[in-house]
């Protein structure tokens, strides 16, 4: 019996010697490297758009021909509804406190918009909502996105094409009248109809 355990002890030192050896470094040379690194991709994916989520509009200038709105010089949300003809020129609607309902006047000014955008279905409008200064920013982005999509709903309703519209709201991050006035307050309740 004491040799069955000197034998298996003897066994055990060996099978532990062997596996605690060193192993020697095998240096791999440039062209091993090379072999296992990954291969570059054969395309580059594309990143995002930063583009609105609509196509690019196409302006008919009244004369017979059309204009991409890429082709205006100096074409930029401020300024540039100046160069769309036939738009109607009333291009804010305002709210009362708290509220995203329209009243009469505001359906005869998107009744007009909406005529606009029948006969020009190359056109888009965005609706941006925007709100006073008063309540939360959680809430006032919110209370301006209500505004626009009341504001969408209708112009679906009066037949223009969903794809024409796009909405965003500011909330209270763009303030037309910064006075903290009931008078100002007036003014940045609204949407504003923008045809980029």
């Amino acid at each position: 019996m004491k040799i069955w355990h000197t034998v298996l002890l003897i066994f055990l030192t060996v099978v532990i010697s062997t596996a605690c050896a060193k192993k020697p470094l095998v240096k791999k040379s440039n062209k091993a490297q090379q072999a296992s690194r990954i291969p570059p991709p054969l395309f580059k994916p594309q990143r995002p758009s930063m583009q609105p989520n609509f196509p690019v509009a196409t302006v008919h200038t009244g004369n017979g021909t059309s204009l991409a709105a890429g082709n205006f010089p100096n074409f930029t949300n401020e300024g540039s509804n100046q160069r769309l003809s036939g738009i109607p020129s009333q291009r804010i609607i305002y709210f009362d406190f708290n509220k995203s309902t329209l009243t009469e006047k505001d359906r005869k000014i998107l009744q007009s918009h909406a005529s606009f955008l029948k006969k020009n279905p190359n056109s888009f409008v965005r609706l941006e909502g925007h709100t006073d200064e008063r309540g939360s920013r959680e809430y006032n982005l919110a209370l301006g996105e209500r505004r626009a999509k009341t504001t969408q709903e209708l112009l679906l309703k009066l037949g223009v094409i969903e794809n024409q519209i796009s909405i965003l709201s500011y909330g209270e991050e763009q303030a037309i009248a910064l006075e903290h006035t009931a008078k100002a307050w007036r003014k940045n309740r609204r949407v504003e109809l923008v045809y980029p």
